[in-house]
């Protein structure tokens, strides 16, 4: 028997899903398996998935839109890093093509905007017109094979 919940929106969410432990956030959705598996799980796991570890490759980067908020990760050697996609210079998204932060090289992140080079792990601008400004970062945690904001 399928189970679906009509959502916000017009979407529709097979409560399967959360039988199964697959984490889906539909806004101004109610539902009764939804909210005891947000209760098992915690509310505050539930909505800082970020995106699944697979969606990263080594020395790749991803944009993601978490409520108001752009942000972006880049996978390195096995960590991740996360910044918010905000040039300290003009407050400009970093990227102009989806998904692409990074230089030539996949050594530095680059503002597509002014070609501004960042270090990856510390998100110091080594330079560009922001040399010495640094991305404001964002923690983040691994929880299986999912990336979320910490805390």
């Amino acid at each position: 028997m399928k189970a679906n919940t009509h959502c916000a929106f017009g979407q529709v969410f097979d409560s399967r899903q959360v039988d199964a432990g697959v984490p889906a956030y539909f806004p101004g959705c109610y539902n009764a398996r939804l909210t005891r598996f947000i209760n098992i799980v915690g509310a505050a796991n539930f909505m800082s998935f970020l995106c699944k570890l697979s969606e990263l490759a080594d020395n790749g980067s991803k944009g993601i839109q978490y409520g108001d908020d752009s942000l972006f990760v880049v996978a390195r050697n096995g960590q991740y890093y996360a910044y918010r996609n905000s040039c300290p210079h003009l407050g400009v998204e970093l990227n102009w093509l989806e998904d692409q932060f990074m230089d030539r090289d996949d050594a530095l992140i680059q503002c597509a905007t002014h070609g501004a080079l960042f270090i990856i792990e510390s998100g110091e601008c080594i330079a560009g017109p922001c040399l010495g400004a640094s991305l404001q970062a964002v923690e983040v945690c691994i929880k299986g094979n999912e990336l979320h904001l910490a805390g």
